[in-house]
């Protein structure tokens, strides 16, 4: 059930219909795993591990290069050097029925009429988890978390390599680019399609 959740965009309910089991039966499912996972591997998705993804990055580099080139017969120099993939991510979770500590507050946002919890994380060229932030509240920014979490400094270990993100975010950095969106391109008269998966 775990699995079916981490790799399904489905809803609780959709996950848990062919197990039987309830939407708070699979958030607490879900919740218990991961929890076990966190505490006993947890510290290899933290910034200070950052450095371990050291002897792949060139290679990393290369794989998106080539990709770019297959498909856009040269390599835009938004990705020169990008060696990974960074966004947000929204973990759906059930309303919470405890009063303490006022989750539902934290949980629910309201533009999005849905509870969960917001991730950053920074996945390779071959779809694996490089780092991935703590859980922060629904209503939170994806160059928030990048800032309290203080992340451009914890990849000066990656020394010239970027990692690419949509425009969400916002601030261009030695290590962060983003992809622009239309009204940048128009400024900038670079052309979205380069960048387009």
């Amino acid at each position: 059930m775990f699995l079916r959740r981490m790799r399904s965009t489905a809803n609780l309910e959709e996950v848990g219909l062919p197990f039987d089991r309830a939407p708070e039966d699979v958030s607490l499912i879900v919740h218990f795993v991961s929890n076990h996972i966190v505490g006993m591997y947890g510290g290899l998705l933290e910034a200070e591990h950052l450095n371990i993804w050291c002897p792949v990055l060139e290679k990393y580099r290369r794989a998106i290069g080539e990709y770019s080139e297959n498909r856009f017969a040269s390599v835009a120099p938004e990705l020169a050097r990008v060696v990974a993939f960074i966004d947000g991510t929204v973990m759906e979770t059930t309303r919470p029925s405890r009063p303490e500590g006022n989750l539902q507050k934290v949980c629910y946002r309201g533009d999005m009429k849905q509870h969960g919890l917001l991730y950053a994380a920074i996945v390779s060229p071959t779809d694996m988890f490089m780092y991935m932030s703590h859980a922060y509240p629904l209503a939170n920014h994806d160059q928030g978390i990048v800032n309290v979490e203080n992340l451009d400094v914890a990849l000066n270990c990656w020394g010239e390599f970027q990692i690419l993100g949509d425009s969400a975010y916002l601030k261009q950095s030695t290590h962060f680019c983003h992809i622009p969106n239309a009204k940048e391109a128009r400024k900038s008269n670079v052309s979205t399609t380069i960048l387009t998966p």
